[in-house]
């Protein structure tokens, strides 16, 4: 990953069945998403609707592992939490999105959120 850059990865899995990961860009220490990040949102919210009903978006997000733990946890739900509000406008239902955390480990850039959609006939386009 680039170190004035830190990327939020939207990964599609099922049995099976994989798509590459768009990618939603942080700058350092921020969880404001970058203006150019449409196609990738607008991928992904494609992606979850073609899966099957009752599929579930799990976002998984890791700070940037500087600063305390607690710090880096808060940074890494607030990345998480402009994902899922992002997707959530773009018609992503927010019952069907779980969030959770992680601590990156001390001094590893860390900084991405995986958006994993679920389902038994989850796919790609």
């Amino acid at each position: 990953m680039c170190a004035l850059f830190l990327a939020a990865c939207a990964f599609i899995t099922a049995p099976s069945i994989a798509c590459g990961p768009p990618s939603f860009n942080f700058e350092r220490r921020s969880a404001r998403l970058s203006p150019t990040v449409d196609d990738q949102l607008t991928e992904t919210v494609g992606n979850f609707r073609r899966a099957s009903p009752g599929s579930r978006l799990r976002l998984t997000a890791w700070g940037d592992g500087t600063g305390t733990t607690v710090a880096n946890r808060r940074l890494a739900l607030r990345r998480a939490n402009s994902v899922s509000a992002a997707l959530i406008r773009r018609g992503i239902p927010r019952r069907a999105i779980d969030i959770s955390i992680r601590s990156a480990p001390a001094g590893e850039p860390g900084g991405w959120v995986w958006a994993e959609v679920t389902g038994a006939q989850a796919g790609c386009g």
